[in-house]
């Protein structure tokens, strides 16, 4: 798995997957998000493997925080986040709890 800033090639991949994640009321237009990563004010980071994009978060810098905008998995992948951690053999994995914040699995040690 690959994290990155995102690279020019894959906004359409990001957007696809912002307008499923996201009901139209809580995204904002897609173009205001694009915009406001070209001026500087937020960045967009990728994960990636061999199949494409996987999900992506926006984060907005400001002095010494950031906000954690908005963060998606693509659906093609979200549910097996949960089974793939949580079978494990690796104790790193298996120790930590799992939390569901919508279909959305988040980990705590």
């Amino acid at each position: 798995m690959r994290f990155a800033e995102i690279e020019a090639s894959q906004w359409k991949e990001v957007k696809s997957i912002y307008m499923e994640a996201f009901p139209k009321r809580e995204r904002k237009p897609f173009f205001v998000l694009k915009h406001s990563v070209k001026r500087g004010k937020a960045r967009v980071f990728t994960a990636s493997d061999e199949n494409g994009l996987l999900g992506f978060t926006v984060a907005i810098p400001y002095q010494n925080m950031v906000m954690v905008d908005y963060l998606a998995v693509s659906g093609k992948i979200r549910s097996m986040c949960a089974l793939l951690s949580t079978k494990s053999n690796d104790p790193e994995q298996r120790d930590r709890k799992l939390h569901h914040a919508g279909d959305m699995p988040i980990f705590f040690r």
